[in-house]
C-alpha cells in the first residue's frame, strides 16, 4: 500500500478480513505496541495485533481504503464529485480530534 523512512504497509487477509500490515524497520517496539494498544478512537485505525519476529516489528491494523488523505482532497476519480468546503472541514475536524486525543495518551 506505501511505505516511508522506517516502515512498510502491505493489504493482507486475516480470518477474510482485509487489512493492512505495516512492519516497522527500526522502533522501540515493545513500547509502541503498550501505546498503540491504548489507541481507541473513532477517527484513528484500529491495531488488532502487533507482533516482533527477526528485530522486525509487525503490526496487524484494520484497513482504511480509499487511499492517502492527499490523494482524497487533490485526485478526483472519474465521475466522482470534487469534495465540498463543508466537507473537507469536517475532515480537518475530525483530524484534530485524533490528534488531541493522541497526545492526551500517557505512555507507560
Amino acid at each position: 500500500i506505501g511505505q516511508g523512512t522506517f516502515s512498510e504497509v502491505f493489504r493482507a487477509s486475516l480470518f477474510g478480513e482485509q487489512i493492512a500490515l505495516k512492519r516497522v524497520h527500526t522502533c522501540n517496539c515493545y513500547r509502541e505496541i503498550r501505546l498503540l494498544r491504548k489507541v481507541k478512537h473513532r477517527n484513528i485505525v484500529r491495531m488488532i495485533t502487533a507482533t516482533v519476529s527477526d528485530g522486525l516489528l509487525h503490526i496487524v491494523m484494520e484497513l482504511c481504503d480509499g487511499g492517502s488523505l492527499f490523494h482524497v482532497l487533490h485526485e478526483r476519480r472519474p465521475g466522482s464529485e470534487k469534495i465540498s468546503w463543508p466537507q473537507r472541514m469536517r475532515m480537518c475536524i475530525d483530524i484534530a480530534s485524533a490528534l488531541a486525543y493522541l497526545h492526551g495518551l500517557q505512555p507507560q
